[in-house]
């Protein structure tokens, strides 16, 4: 019936409706493409990560929780857990992508990442390097058309601090594993 009494008001329904299903089919197309880049480079770290050895836990306290071999060296924030190594933080990473399972979480917990840490040795220097990867949740639980963004590093002696303000986390990684 209002139809009948309104036509003009059910054709600019009709056309808002059509503009708005437009947008949603452009948006996906982007993520698809975002989602497909974000896999690649996924790939191109890990094959780059499998070209190093990684170094070897001297414990059973240190060692990965995933490959039970490689020293646990990503600190996971706000739960601090240091469970994982690097190669299997990127796999972990990857399976999170792959699956859609954005924010990162904690493999022993399940608390949303919000700051990464790595911890590795300097074998010129004898010092143990930092690196901090902080994130907010905001940044975390943002739709994957925000995956790529820009990098801010701080350099601080004997400290290096690198800050993201995006989950490209891989840049980040691949950039230490050379």
């Amino acid at each position: 019936l209002d139809v009948l009494v309104f036509p003009g008001k059910f054709l600019l329904d009709k056309i808002a409706g059509l503009k708005k299903q437009q947008q949603e089919q452009s948006r996906r197309k982007v993520t698809e493409r975002e989602l497909a880049n974000l896999h690649h480079k996924i790939d191109k770290l890990l094959v780059r990560l499998e070209e190093h050895e990684p170094e070897q836990a001297q414990s059973q306290d240190e060692e990965c929780a995933i490959c039970i071999s490689a020293k646990a060296t990503m600190q996971t924030f706000p739960c601090g857990h240091k469970v994982v190594c690097r190669r299997c933080f990127v796999k972990t990473i990857q399976m999170a992508v792959s699956q859609r399972l954005l924010p990162l979480r904690c493999v022993m917990c399940r608390a949303k990442i919000l700051k990464l840490k790595q911890l590795t040795s300097n074998h010129k220097h004898g010092v143990t390097l930092r690196e901090e990867f902080p994130t907010s949740a905001r940044v975390l639980n943002s739709p994957c058309s925000k995956i790529q963004g820009n990098v801010y590093r701080t350099l601080n002696r004997p400290v290096r601090k690198l800050y993201i303000d995006s989950p490209d986390i891989l840049n980040q990684l691949a950039s230490h594993s050379r």
